[in-house]
């Protein structure tokens, strides 16, 4: 019987919930510090680049490279441009004879006027003012561009209020009919040229047959030259055009300025046409008020000879910068693919401004000590003539470059002292951060011992408890069991036949 008897208790004490205890619970406050870490990490990045960006790199080579290059355009300055002309009859007829333009003579068109008369839709006095292509304005140059590629004149005659419209024909300047016609004979050249050249490189860009290893900026580039011929006709038709307005401000009519141009074209339009606006525009043109400075002929004639040199300053030190280290992504980066053009195009960076900055400070000297040497032989003693011939053969638009050159250094020099104290201010707020997290670690380490030790406390009593509760249900189990040894078991089956099977299949 001792063997088919067995026994099931369940203590009274909740064991479970109380061992709950031992999961703690702790509020972790560094969550929002590592946030903060990383968004301070992220800053610091960018300006890491930023201040590289603004960091002068430039080794050896190329203070070498700069300095020649500011040496040789000296020499280019001093031998081509030499002293500026301030001769403006003489600069009228030479730009007038060099940048002769189709629409100058389109103002002897033939037409039939208001009273049934034939004559010219302008005159020689009026018609810079009424001739489009003739204003220092945007639709001037269009004007321009229009009457070279299209013999297409646009003139607005103040005294019937009319705009005429029509094609320059070989009776307004028949000397310079054949002239004109090879003009537009090569500006159609160069734009069906740079058509083609588009329209191959657009086929080859769509066939896939460009190599797709070569970078991006280089295939831009392939699609710039393409175009380049039509950049070079457009150039050359705002060359003609204003270098042909210069060469009519220093003439006794001059030429209308913007503000001028601005009203006239105004009086263009339909209705205002009608209106006292042109007639007004006429007489502050006939009164030479609001006309193009005559001088102005002078000084821009001078800047565009000027200017040659410090071009040429410009595209040797950024032309080697961009081929250096071009060479030197590529090696580092095995190819094309992996190469940081930012590190290569030659603008933007301190290292470049630091090149220019030498070239254009060299090439100044050099001009200044040409100007000093020059004016000296020149003037012969003479301190007053010595003053006015240095003044003329300065190069003037080299002095603005090293100036800006030297503001952008300079600028640079700033920015990136601006951005390293940003730096360490971030840095000092890491650091901080840092420390912080470092306190909240140690407050929580100990919390979390006296919470384990309160815990393994709660666990001993808990199981205290349980003890004495086991101990208790075995006296139970045990007087239980004397007491149904106890028992007579022949009375009960004698009674209650079958009673003691079904007591012991239930136990």
């Amino acid at each position: 019987m001792d063997e088919n008897m067995r026994f099931e208790f369940k203590p009274q004490y909740d064991f479970e919930s109380e061992c709950k205890s031992v999961e703690l619970e702790i509020i972790n406050p560094t969550s929002e510090i590592d946030a903060r870490l990383d968004e301070i990490e992220s800053k610091i990045a960018d300006l890491d680049i930023s201040i590289d960006k603004f960091t002068n790199h430039a080794d050896r080579a190329d203070y070498a490279v700069a300095v020649a290059s500011g040496i040789l355009t000296g020499f280019i300055d001093a031998i081509f441009v030499g002293k500026t002309d301030i001769d403006i009859n003489k600069i009228q007829e030479e730009l007038e004879e060099k940048f002769h333009t189709v629409n100058d003579s389109a103002y002897k068109h033939k037409v039939i006027k208001d009273d049934g008369k034939e004559g010219w839709v302008s005159s020689s006095q009026y018609h810079r003012l009424e001739d489009l292509a003739h204003h220092p304005t945007m639709w001037g140059l269009l004007a321009a561009i229009a009457a070279r590629f299209f013999r297409i004149a646009v003139f607005s005659n103040s005294s019937e209020g009319k705009t005429r419209i029509f094609l320059i024909d070989k009776h307004s300047n028949p000397d310079t009919y054949k002239e004109e016609m090879k003009d537009m004979c090569v500006a159609w050249s160069l734009a069906v040229l740079s058509g083609v050249m588009v329209w191959i490189a657009q086929m080859a860009k769509n066939n896939e047959t460009i190599d797709e290893n070569i970078p991006t900026p280089i295939k831009n580039m392939i699609g710039a030259v393409a175009a380049t011929p039509a950049i070079i006709d457009l150039m050359m038709s705002a060359d003609t055009w204003a270098e042909h307005i210069l060469s009519d401000v220093s003439t006794s009519a001059g030429v209308p300025g913007i503000f001028l141009s601005g009203l006239k074209e105004l009086s263009m339009i339909p209705g205002v046409n009608k209106t006292a606006l042109p007639k007004i525009v006429d007489d502050l043109y006939a009164n030479k008020k609001f006309n193009v400075w005559k001088y102005e002929g002078i000084a821009l004639t001078a800047i565009k000879k000027q200017i040659l040199p410090i071009v040429i300053n410009e595209v040797l030190v950024r032309g080697f910068y961009f081929v250096r280290h071009l060479l030197t992504e590529y090696k580092s980066n095995n190819g094309f693919e992996n190469i940081n053009w930012n590190n290569v195009i030659p603008f933007g960076n301190r290292t470049i401004e630091r090149m220019m900055t030498i070239a254009s400070g060299t090439f100044t000297a050099v001009d200044a000590l040409d100007a000093v040497i020059e004016g000296a032989i020149t003037s012969k003693g003479n301190s007053a003539e010595f003053g006015s011939q240095v003044v003329l053969r300065l190069n003037f638009v080299g002095i603005g470059r090293f100036t800006i050159a030297l503001g952008t250094d300079a600028f640079m020099g700033l920015r990136k002292g601006k951005r390293s104290r940003e730096r360490m201010l971030l840095k000092a707020q890491s650091l901080y951060l840092l420390e912080t997290k470092m306190y909240y670690g140690d407050k929580l380490m100990w919390s979390a011992v006296k919470d384990a030790e309160q815990s393994v406390d709660s666990l001993f009593e808990a199981m205290q408890h349980l003890s004495v509760e086991i101990v208790s249900d075995m006296k139970a189990i045990q007087g239980s069991i004397h007491e149904i040894k106890d028992v007579d078991v022949c009375a009960i089956e004698e009674n209650n036949e079958g009673l003691v099977d079904e007591l012991l299949d239930i136990l």
